[in-house]
């Protein structure tokens, strides 16, 4: 930790990371420990923090842009000092700024008709109160994960031009300028009263770039660029990007051109353009649950992997394709989200209530909630799910049977899409003690514009101390909730959605971890490597590498190790059974869906023979390829050893650290009426069952 971490840290903040440098200071990741929220912290320099009028004025801008409170401006909380220290306050945002984007070359104009009315529409509010950014460029356009645009550093940039025209010996507005020299009008070179166009100007040139994917006024020093400006103006847009209306195109040059025009259009004006432009219709079209959804990983087969049948899944809206390629860059460059090993369950899995809750009036939805007390927090933990609404949420005690209820919450919409919908959840709870019906008011809050839905429940206990395994079983078989969950929300590394993943599978005792590897093996069948008998410590969650049967009287043994070049399973039955057969059933890429994901199916027997199936949709389909593996027969015992390359698998299915598979495995007799007596097995008795499996969690990092 450096000194201005330390500096930060305090009763109110702990500082998790630095975010980034900019012009005026550093950005750090913290948490407001009072708050329980976690917040931008922007620590001006040293030399700004020593300037006592700098801060005031700063100060003074803050507390105009601290009352704007839009879904398209960073909000800031305020101005806070800690030990000698000045830092900005400001709302986190879970994403990445523009200019990465932007770097990437140009976007679907569905996506710029996104982000234009985004930004426009927080400049329409700041405009019109008189407040005027002076350095929108894409560095200052932050990307929320959602595919939210908003502005960030307003007040910032005014303040500090204030600062330096008043410091600066021998300079004046007449010839001072503040901005970035790329995205700066010329009357801002030129000094003067900033006006609403200065902003529009500056955004006309990002979202240039946005569509061209071409870098507006290159140079390689200000005065070049400031050259650039003057003696070569930009070519309409029409003339160098396909594919643009005309009304679009439009649009661009005029905010480019309205610094020279005798009676500009306002930003209201603008925005109202864009919103007649054929691209907003159809985003809007498409766009009717106000979503954005991250992207898909899909299931890119290799060209020596031919597994037929690709998914076809129906966006039927032009936006999808459009937003894809803004989550594709989004996904591609922001970095990866760490699953936390040690997430703490949200309650013991042998205990729960399971609560019928049926909302009232004009709604008919029902839920299945899942309710626990801790009594050393004194709180209620309640999971439900209905058929497309997942929720967690938290009720705390306010006496006399209420409860201050909150959480989050996160529904699919148009599930062939992949459209979802997410955000906070608040409410309260009536529950008088022992009995057997509650009350519920519950507001969802969806994230993307902050519109609110309000819903009353009444909850019937259907059983108390239920087994959780149907709660879990039940939520694991909705298609649309668990496509989201590991598609949406997972990726979006949302630690209630993370929580739920946690309590997987439904079956008991059925989540392992699956340790990395280097140690050599041989597949011929016989158990004498060292990486069989090397020791893993276990878990409380689950076994770790060695995995635990449900048939211990039998005393069989199924482990599993991983490194970079695949996977290899090694198991032994302690039994005379010659014609014991080992088979296993993965589905190891339903991040997709659980029910569209491939499934493999291997069996082996005492022979060596062996055959390797992938089912998709239920449907065999050819492949060209074999898992290696060995089987071995003793007078008291039959061991098998099985690898599966890497080559094998896409990459979307290959392992690595956090992935999950999905597994059943088997020691089974076939018997003479064609069924199967099973001797030994892992995870649900029905081998392609695979909803239901044991849940294999593959770790780099277990000792």
């Amino acid at each position: 930790m450096n000194s201005i971490e330390s500096a930060l840290e305090s009763e109110k903040y702990h500082v998790i990371r630095e975010l980034g440098r900019g012009g005026m200071g550093v950005v750090y990741l913290a948490e407001d420990r009072l708050l329980k929220r976690q917040v931008a912290l922007k620590v001006l320099y040293e030399h700004l923090n020593r300037e006592s009028t700098f801060v005031e004025r700063f100060q003074e801008e803050a507390r105009s842009v601290s009352t704007l409170h839009h879904p398209n401006i960073v909000c800031v909380h305020g101005l806070e000092r800690a030990n000698a220290v000045v830092a900005i306050d400001m709302e986190y945002v879970d994403g990445q700024s523009l200019d990465r984007i932007v770097a990437e070359g140009p976007v679907s104009p569905h996506v710029a008709i996104a982000i234009a009315r985004d930004v426009l529409s927080g400049l329409v509010i700041c405009h019109d109160i008189g407040l005027i950014h002076r350095d929108i460029k894409p560095s200052n356009i932050l990307i929320h994960r959602d595919g939210t645009a908003k502005l960030t550093d307003f007040g910032l940039a005014t303040a500090y031009a204030t600062h330096l025209e008043s410091t600066v010996r021998g300079n004046t507005s007449s010839n001072f300028y503040m901005g970035t020299p790329r995205y700066m009008p010329v009357a801002a070179w030129e000094g003067g009263t900033p006006l609403p166009t200065w902003d529009l100007y500056s955004f006309g040139v990002v979202l240039y770039e946005l569509l061209s994917g071409e870098v507006a006024y290159p140079g390689d020093n200000p005065m070049a660029i400031m050259k650039k400006h003057l003696t070569e103006p930009l070519p309409s847009l029409r003339t160098v990007t396909e594919g643009l209306s005309g009304e679009l195109t439009d649009i661009v040059d005029g905010l480019i051109q309205v610094i020279h025009a005798e009676s500009p259009m306002d930003t209201n004006e603008f925005l109202e353009a864009l919103r007649g432009t054929p691209e907003f219709a159809e985003l809007k079209e498409s766009n009717a649950v106000a979503t954005v959804p991250v992207p898909r990983r899909r299931y890119h087969r290799k060209s020596n992997v031919p597994r037929g049948g690709r998914r076809n899944f129906a966006y039927g809206a032009v936006l999808m394709a459009g937003i894809a390629l803004l989550s594709v860059v989004l996904w591609n460059r922001v970095e990866a989200p760490v699953v936390d090993d040690n997430i703490t369950t949200l309650f013991p899995v042998s205990q729960g209530i399971r609560i019928t809750a049926s909302a009232v009036g004009a709604t008919s939805e029902t839920e299945d909630w899942l309710m626990s007390f801790d009594t050393d927090e004194n709180e209620l933990t309640i999971l439900g799910h209905s058929e497309t609404v997942l929720t967690h949420m938290t009720a705390t005690s306010t006496g006399d049977g209420n409860w201050a209820l909150s959480g989050g919450w996160a529904q699919t919409i148009l599930p062939q899409s992949g459209s979802f919908q997410l955000g906070p959840v608040n409410g309260f709870l009536h529950w008088e003690n022992g009995a057997d019906t509650l009350h519920a008011n519950i507001e969802r809050i969806r994230e993307r514009d902050y519109e609110s839905s309000k819903l009353s429940f009444v909850g019937k206990v259907t059983s108390s101390k239920a087994p959780n395994y149907e709660f879990f079983y039940a939520l694991e078989s909705n298609t649309h909730l668990q496509s989201m969950l590991y598609n949406e929300l997972i990726p979006r590394a949302s630690s209630w959605a993370m929580g739920i993943e946690s309590m997987y599978p439904a079956l008991e005792h059925s989540r392992y971890d699956i340790p990395f590897t280097q140690d050599e093996v041989t597949i011929d069948g016989i158990l004498d490597e060292k990486v069989w008998n090397k020791q893993y410590y276990r878990r409380s969650g689950g076994d770790i590498g060695d995995l635990s049967p449900f048939a211990p009287r039998v005393g069989p043994v199924l482990q599993v190790r991983w490194d970079d070049t695949g996977v290899r399973m090694a198991t032994r039955l302690p039994s005379a059974q010659p014609d014991a057969i080992f088979e296993i059933a993965i589905q190891p890429d339903f991040e997709i869906s659980l029910q569209e994901s491939g499934v493999f199916q291997y069996r082996i027997a005492a022979d060596n023979t062996s055959a390797l199936h992938y089912l998709q949709g239920g449907v065999n389909e050819p492949i060209n390829y074999s898992w290696n593996g060995a089987a071995k027969v003793d007078s008291d015992s039959r061991s098998v050893e099985i690898e599966i390359p890497r080559s094998m698998l896409s990459e979307e299915a290959a392992v690595n650290h956090h992935r999950r598979w999905r597994v059943n495995a088997q020691w089974f007799l076939e018997l003479p009426n064609g069924e199967r007596e099973i001797l030994a097995r892992w995870g649900d008795e029905r081998i392609t069952e695979l909803a239901h499996g044991a849940l294999f969690v593959f770790t780099r990092d277990v000792k």
